[in-house]
């Protein structure tokens, strides 16, 4: 992975911290009602500015499965914790 390739999936990772927060609020009310893909609407705008393309949502942990110049990273809320990793 290039210098470039992390400081996109870094500077990605920091402008959403907020919006992944309060959405792990509202899901954690709500999850037995909504259908977890309307989750990531929100997401795809900053994803657009930063070159991030979502590819999937996940229930558990909340969070959600993204691409950054054909690498392949997961987003995780767990508690009052948000984390990401490169995955295979």
């Amino acid at each position: 992975m290039t210098p470039e390739t992390e400081a996109k999936a870094r500077n990605f990772f920091q402008a959403i911290i907020d919006v992944a927060s309060n959405l792990y609020g509202r899901w954690l009310d709500e999850h037995e009602y909504e259908d977890i893909n309307d989750y990531q609407k929100p997401f795809n705008p900053i994803a657009q500015r930063f070159g991030v393309q979502i590819t999937k949502m996940n229930k558990r942990p909340f969070g959600f499965n993204f691409t950054v110049d054909g690498f392949n990273f997961t987003l995780a809320v767990k508690g009052n914790q948000i984390s990401f990793r490169q995955v295979a």
